[in-house]
């Protein structure tokens, strides 16, 4: 009787402790901040306690989860799903090649009778730098796939990169010298760990509206180190693990709770989270990210909506693009021409 009383104890306690205004406060935080980047991954509440009751899951590297090879056919393998982005696409190729990437895999999410990636990179799947993949018309979260790309390339690639067109990767030494991947990840001090972590830096237009054809680092110089969004981050992947690398109903900004993951200066953990978000740290490794680019290029970007063919609406978007760059008339112009919609609450700004 005595055992029964103090079990039933401990589950009002628990109940209580769990359902408190403000563990219940924090977790709905969590939940909105996460659903403002990606509001069709949101997770459940169920699923955010399963995370929750995880989150120190990752605290030590058990050594038996890697598969120890010699015998990848690749260094690093740059993964990655889009749509709309041939504009981009031999730019990207061409930077992280001379970082030391040497395989590309990626899956076309293209919408029927539009651009295809064939379009602009035959030659470099005909030489076997790029693994095209036809997924054109599907519909895949982001998380699903990098799934499934992972599963495919983990026993092939050293490493496997999950980053966007829109994303460039810049690494520096102990000394502040910019080095490449190799370089970068010999360092001893990554020796225990399956995934790094890399913070946004978020980049803005530099006062640009229309596209020319400069590289994205040579349009776009100024980093904007105060920007709230510099806290999300993205992954690159150790190959060979015996796990999950992600689940589909989790953000792209973190990988699977299972995985022990580090930050630039190589400490771990770092604890699994819902809302993708980590301390900005910029001293080792970031990604450049520039995510509106021009209010032209913009433009684009809001018409293709996200590779997985899901939409945001335009107010939304044109909004965050003014979150990010100045406001000014000839970008409005640009944004109510271009997508033939007026966009009335900008109309009484006075500034240029």
């Amino acid at each position: 009787a005595i055992v029964s009383l103090i079990t039933i104890i401990n589950i009002i306690y628990n109940y209580s402790r769990n359902n408190s205004p403000n563990v219940v406060e924090n977790k709905n935080k969590q939940s909105e901040i996460y659903s403002k980047i990606r509001p069709e991954l949101s997770l459940s509440n169920n699923e955010s306690s399963k995370l929750e009751d995880n989150n120190n899951n990752n605290s030590t590297l058990n050594n038996e989860s890697i598969v120890k090879s010699n015998n990848f056919e690749y260094f690093c393998c740059f993964c990655v799903m889009g749509k709309m982005e041939n504009r981009y696409t031999r730019e990207l190729i061409s930077y992280y090649l001379s970082l030391g990437v040497d395989k590309f895999v990626i899956a076309d999410n293209n919408l029927p009778n539009t651009e295809k990636f064939t379009d602009v990179v035959q030659d470099y799947i005909n030489n076997g730098t790029v693994d095209y993949i036809d997924i054109i018309g599907q519909f895949y979260e982001y998380a699903e796939y990098y799934e499934i790309m992972y599963q495919k390339y983990k026993n092939k690639c050293e490493w496997v990169t999950f980053f966007d067109f829109d994303e460039y990767l810049a690494l520096y030494s102990e000394e502040g010298k910019k080095i490449a991947l190799k370089e970068f990840l010999s360092n001893k001090k990554f020796d225990k760990c399956e995934a790094i972590e890399f913070n946004w830096l978020l980049y803005g237009d530099n006062d640009l509206v229309y596209y020319d054809n400069r590289t994205s680092i040579e349009r776009f110089t100024k980093p904007d180190y105060e920007n709230r969004y510099n806290g999300y981050v993205k992954s690159m992947i150790r190959g060979g693990l015996k796990k999950t690398a992600f689940f589909p109903t989790q953000s792209i900004h973190k990988p699977d709770r299972n995985i022990i993951t580090c930050s630039p200066d190589g400490e771990i953990p770092i604890k699994f989270s819902l809302d993708g978000l980590n301390p900005p740290n910029f001293k080792y490794g970031y990604l450049m990210h520039f995510n509106t680019r021009t209010a032209e290029e913009y433009v684009g970007k809001i018409k293709r909506g996200y590779a997985g063919n899901k939409y945001e609406p335009i107010n939304e978007r044109v909004n965050l693009f003014f979150t990010h760059n100045k406001f000014t008339k000839e970008k409005l112009e640009v944004f109510e021409k271009l997508l033939n919609h007026t966009f009335s609450r900008y109309h009484d700004r006075n500034d240029n």
